[in-house]
C-alpha cells in the first residue's frame, strides 16, 4: 500500500522520509483507522543515543563518589553541584535535540 511522498494531516503536508513511519488507512467495520507504521531505525538511535546519556550520566556519580575533594554524589561544595548538574541538564537536551532531529530526517540515523 504505497502513499504519496508527502501525507496530509489535518491540512498540513508533512514530508515523509526514510525511517519516519507511514501513515496508512485501513477500514475496519464501518470505522476508518488511521495507523503510524514507524521503522526500528529511529528507535535504534534513541535508544543508543539514551545509553550513551546514560554511561556520562553514571560515570560523573563515580567520579563524585570517589573522589575525597567532592565526597559525595550528590552534596559537596557548590560549585560541583552546579557543574554536574550543568552536565546531566545538557545530556538530557542533547539526548532530546539528536532523537528529535533525527526523527524528523534533519540528521541520518542508523
Amino acid at each position: 500500500m504505497a502513499l504519496s511522498k508527502y501525507v496530509s494531516k489535518r491540512g498540513k503536508l508533512m514530508k515523509k522520509c526514510k525511517n519516519r513511519g507511514d501513515v496508512r488507512k485501513e477500514k475496519k467495520r464501518k470505522e476508518e483507522m488511521w495507523l503510524l507504521v514507524v521503522s526500528t531505525g529511529s528507535l535504534a538511535f534513541s535508544v543508543t543515543m539514551f545509553l550513551i546519556g546514560s554511561v556520562v550520566c553514571v560515570a560523573l556519580l563515580q567520579y563524585r563518589r570517589f573522589n575525597r575533594k567532592i565526597n559525595g554524589e550528590l552534596g559537596g561544595p557548590t560549585s560541583w553541584r552546579l557543574i554536574s548538574a550543568a552536565i546531566f541538564v545538557a545530556v538530557w537536551l542533547l539526548y532530546i535535540l539528536l532523537s528529535t532531529l533525527e526523527a524528523y530526517c534533519v540528521i541520518k540515523g542508523f
